[in-house]
């Protein structure tokens, strides 16, 4: 049956994959659950339609991510494939305000344990530049950005930061 054949696909994979199929999997179901309940500006139809994309991207790229894990310039490709639809999803469903954003961090899981630091860093600058954007060219064009950020974002910006700082840790533990 199918489910046996995932728990046996699980079951195999190095540890490294089983925390980041782990953390993909937690990640893709809490940020859709947030999105479906959490935002009165889209409809059902919105919001069906992003969370059936989004998980069938991310089935997918999961099972890339195994089939290529040891070949880092697909994994580079991959998580730049990634990024670039991660990014384009925070344009509908809510920039800074989407929980997708959250979702991003897988991207910045990969990076940490199979890539390197730099990388994992201009994926989160790459996010992070592109909420930014959305923020002040979609919903405040008017707003003097830094202070808004300052006064109001700060504290998500920080734990962004305080995420991939721990996710790069693990990394350099997992690698040992």
């Amino acid at each position: 049956t199918t489910t046996r054949g995932v728990i046996n696909f699980y079951k195999k994979q190095q540890e490294d994959i089983k925390i980041i199929l782990i953390f993909r999997s937690l990640s893709i179901f809490i940020t859709s659950f947030f999105y479906a309940f959490g935002s009165p500006d889209h409809s059902l139809g919105q919001k069906t339609f992003i969370i059936i994309c989004i998980l069938i991207a991310s089935l997918i790229l999961q099972y890339l991510y195994v089939k290529n894990w040891g070949s880092t310039p697909s994994i580079i490709f991959l998580v730049l494939l990634e990024v670039t639809g991660n990014t384009i999803l925070l344009i509908p469903s809510g920039g800074i305000a989407s929980p997708y954003l959250w979702y991003s961090l897988n991207t910045i899981l990969i990076s940490s344990i199979r890539l390197n630091q730099i990388l994992c860093w201009i994926n989160f600058a790459v996010y992070l530049s592109t909420s930014m954007g959305i923020l002040y060219l979609g919903t405040y064009p008017s707003l003097e950005l830094l202070p808004y950020i300052y006064n109001h974002e700060r504290n998500f910006i920080l734990s962004l930061i305080l995420i991939t700082i721990a996710m790069q840790i693990l990394a350099r533990y997992m690698k040992k």
